[in-house]
């Protein structure tokens, strides 16, 4: 499910729930690796001989994710143990580091000693084989540590440091983890682990009537663990930000800053290589082992839309990503991972008996739309086109590939108008800038363009019958619509090619 709260610089990605449990970190890439997957790093407060966690039944929580790249601010608490907590958000732009801060709040009237626990149970790299959990006392952080990973969680208080730590074993030998130790309200001291481990620390206060007590927390991710030891050392002379969430906008037009939202969120799954990653929420694991955290063309070419007026700067870096992930094929495959690596897929490389090439093609038609508005030159263009044009069958329409929703096989409408927006992009930039060597002659993309556009009127665009989704064909030359009402289509209409047609547009919505 979609998280409440978000964190991202491009490598470090945080995702909160909607219980302000933390399930989803990832570094050094978003999409790689998610070193918690869906399992828990919470906090939680041990008061009057009891420990209640911040996603304890009975808890209260309001989360406000004000900025979705760097900050957020929630209230949370619990009438049951007394308390409120504001809890702030921040994480940096330019290194690993997220910064927390909690300030509780007692509403019973009594002065009570209490305890802050935070409990950490990473999988790095997405497996728990071969984990180490130490707590380091240079810093009074627990640090874990595999191969090019190494995370450090500390916290102080205005009244010490962490004065308790636990590293133990998790989900071995019906063991469940250090948590548990902390549920009496002490941890064991024990220093280091390895293998399936997880961490907890505690830190001693005191919350006075009515008053308050401030926590901060330090969470920092690098490559080796000496490197995540300086880091953290570093951090600890860092002061607490100011706030600079888009609240502060007063009266702000609303749909404005609903806006500037959205286009942060977006910008949130941006890594720092340049791709859109889908999403990157763990819930999905809990019903297929698998994920989204990939980069589709599709999407990215789509946001680049969106984004080409207002931040040039993320569209030009998705186009490079684009062009690396592209190397020397010629067309672009199903989706990649952070890297610009093949990503896992369903398409099968035999339809009906046949080998085949499986891809989208509207994946690739639409990222030379992009790169063309955005007077990109690069020479794979060239290749990219060449192979839109290559795939116009002798009817005058695309080879079959797979649809917008990555299932079905065949020729289908939205894919013919994505083509037709590519083709017509590409004339348009040579007519404004020249043709590139090497590529195609400008009559045979006009002829290929020609020909699609008729046929499309004719296969497609039946008056009668409506305009179907998807068109497939049989040996004797037969065709067949499939007619399901379909956004792909509404997609389709939307797009360059047919949005100044009012006609067009009122005859498919007759038939939805």
């Amino acid at each position: 499910m979609p998280r409440p709260i978000v964190l991202s610089n491009g490598r470090l990605w945080v995702g909160l729930d909607h219980r302000y449990t933390v399930r989803d970190f990832f570094y050094p890439h978003i999409g790689i690796w998610n070193h918690l997957s869906g399992h828990f790093m919470r906090q939680g407060l041990w008061l009057d001989d009891r420990l209640e966690w911040f996603d304890s039944p009975g808890w209260f929580h309001r989360l406000d994710d004000l900025h979705p790249r760097f900050g957020a601010r929630s209230m949370i608490g619990s009438e049951g143990l007394g308390v409120e907590v504001l809890a702030e958000e921040r994480i940096a732009t330019d290194s690993a580091i997220w910064l927390r801060k909690f300030v509780v709040r007692d509403l019973t009237g009594r002065t009570r000693r209490g305890k802050f626990f935070s409990t950490h149970d990473f999988r790095l790299c997405e497996s728990d084989l071969g984990d180490t959990a130490l707590f380091h006392p240079d810093s009074a952080a627990i640090y874990h540590y595999k191969g090019d990973v190494a995370i450090g969680i500390t916290a102080r208080g205005t009244q010490g440091s962490v004065d308790e730590y636990a590293c133990g074993v998790k989900a071995f030998m019906g063991l469940e983890g250090t948590w548990r130790d902390a549920e009496d309200g002490h941890l064991s001291m024990k220093a280091i682990e390895q293998g399936s481990v997880d961490s907890t620390l505690g830190l001693s206060f005191v919350l006075p009537a009515f008053g308050e007590t401030e926590i901060f927390m330090t969470i920092v991710a690098e490559d080796s663990l000496p490197k995540a030891i300086a880091t953290m050392k570093a951090a600890g002379t860092l002061s607490w930000p100011g706030w600079r969430g888009t609240s502060d906008a007063g009266t702000e037009d609303r749909l404005q800053r609903g806006a500037e939202f959205a286009r942060e969120m977006v910008l949130a799954h941006q890594t720092v290589e340049g791709g859109f990653v889908a999403a990157t929420d763990s819930d999905i694991l809990e019903t297929a082992r698998a994920h989204y955290a990939y980069i589709w063309m599709r999407d990215g070419a789509l946001i680049g839309e969106t984004l080409a007026d207002t931040d040039p700067e993320a569209v030009h870096r998705f186009l490079d990503f684009g062009f690396k992930c592209l190397g020397d094929a010629d067309r672009f495959a199903q989706k990649y991972d952070a890297r610009g690596r093949l990503g896992a897929s369903w398409h099968p490389y035999i339809q009906n008996g046949q080998p085949v090439t499986p891809w989208q093609e509207d994946e690739t038609a639409l990222f030379v739309s992009l790169a063309r508005r955005m007077n990109r030159t690069e020479d794979q263009i060239n290749r990219l086109v060449e192979t839109l044009v290559r795939e116009v069958g002798s009817e005058g329409l695309p080879q079959p590939s797979h649809d917008l929703w990555e299932e079905r096989y065949g020729i289908h409408f939205w894919t013919v108008c994505c083509v037709i927006d590519a083709l017509e992009s590409e004339l348009f930039f040579r007519r404004m800038n020249g043709s590139p060597e090497g590529g195609l002659a400008y009559e045979d993309i006009e002829r290929a363009l020609t020909r699609m556009r008729r046929s499309f009127a004719t296969v497609f665009c039946d008056p009668e019958a409506g305009l179907p989704r998807m068109m497939t064909r049989d040996h004797d030359g037969t065709w067949h619509p499939d007619l399901t009402p379909d956004a792909a289509v509404l997609g389709g209409l939307l797009r360059p090619l047919l949005k100044p047609d009012p006609e067009l547009l009122w005859r498919a919505g007759a038939h939805v």
